[in-house]
């Protein structure tokens, strides 16, 4: 009823710029989000430069409930892929690897409540309508601002997806994690690997980097 009442299908089928009410530029310069590739037991691999995220100059343009279906529609995406995953393997896979890369983070972005709404938002959806998808996400170049807003954040997130989440604050502390979980080919060289950067490639966004 809920994935009905929010129109999940058109959201999914529509074009991330038209998802948000926005520029596309505006999406690729301050909310990039991509498929990288896969982990090594098949899950899909998501990265959002959360770092480049600017409230002030996204809200210009758009609005928190406009970026919170900009996250269902990409969850919506996300679950095919899932889907073509548990195919191509022959199991059921029902869980991505996230990263968030916090790099270049804007202390101004804390200094609204929209912030809070939108992440808890996000929360909100992930926990009632997604509850299974998340394996593990990791909060890469993360700041000391983020650790405090992590560290107020994580009360608002049930137990068991507080305990899929790890930050860290410098290369030297995910860059050998990250590679436990991730061939180096599924890896740009800037985290490690020695793949090609498909954020990079002109198609930002989950939606528009597989086809279907």
């Amino acid at each position: 009823l809920w994935r009905v009442s929010v129109g999940a299908v058109a959201l999914a089928e529509s074009r991330p710029e038209q998802v948000a009410c926005c520029d596309l530029k505006l999406l690729q310069d301050y909310a990039p989000t991509w498929l990288q590739g896969f982990d090594k037991t098949g899950q899909p691999l998501i990265f959002s430069h959360f770092g480049k995220f600017r409230f002030p100059h996204v809200l210009k343009q758009t609005t928190v409930e406009n970026l919170l279906k900009l996250h269902i529609h990409n969850s919506e995406r996300i679950s095919r892929i899932i889907g073509q995953q548990s195919l191509k393997h022959g199991r059921n896979i029902s869980s991505v690897l996230t990263i968030i890369d916090a790099e270049d983070w804007d202390p101004g972005n804390l200094r609204t409540m929209k912030a809070f709404q939108y992440t808890s938002g996000m929360a909100s959806i992930d926990a009632e309508h997604f509850p299974e998808r998340l394996g593990k996400l990791f909060v890469i170049n993360a700041p000391k601002l983020v650790w405090r807003f992590w560290q107020i954040m994580q009360y608002t997130l049930p137990e068991k997806t507080r305990n899929c989440i790890s930050l860290f604050a410098e290369r030297e502390q995910w860059e050998d994690k990250l590679l436990e979980l991730v061939d180096p080919d599924q890896l740009p060289p800037e985290y490690g690997g020695c793949g090609v950067h498909r954020g990079c490639e002109g198609i930002p966004l989950v939606a528009q980097t597989v086809q279907f």
